[in-house]
């Protein structure tokens, strides 16, 4: 089940340990840790090289830990009003 979202939708990059960008785009933080990303540019090794430590930069300063677990939907479309699109779900490392 999915948690209530906090807070309005931020930009975010989301980057491996080598500080190398793996996927940009909008994100929902929602309670528990949960974060829904719709990707607005993906890098074609992406799935790849997310391993070891991963990061989300949020555009409002915040960085967060991030498992290299995570869910990538890949969306089709039909239409120029329905574009294929990607979606990550990504949850917050908890110390």
């Amino acid at each position: 089940m999915q948690q209530p979202i906090v807070g309005p939708s931020l930009q975010g990059r989301l980057i491996n340990q080598n500080r190398e960008l793996l996927a940009f785009g909008e994100c929902d933080l929602h309670s528990g840790g949960e974060i829904t990303m719709r990707v607005a540019e993906e890098h074609v090794s992406a799935p790849h090289r997310a391993q070891g430590d991963l990061s989300l930069l949020l555009d409002d300063g915040r960085a967060l830990a991030i498992s290299n677990r995570f869910v990538r939907l890949q969306l089709r479309g039909g239409s120029e009003r329905m574009p294929a699109n990607t979606i990550y779900r990504l949850h917050t490392l908890r110390n």
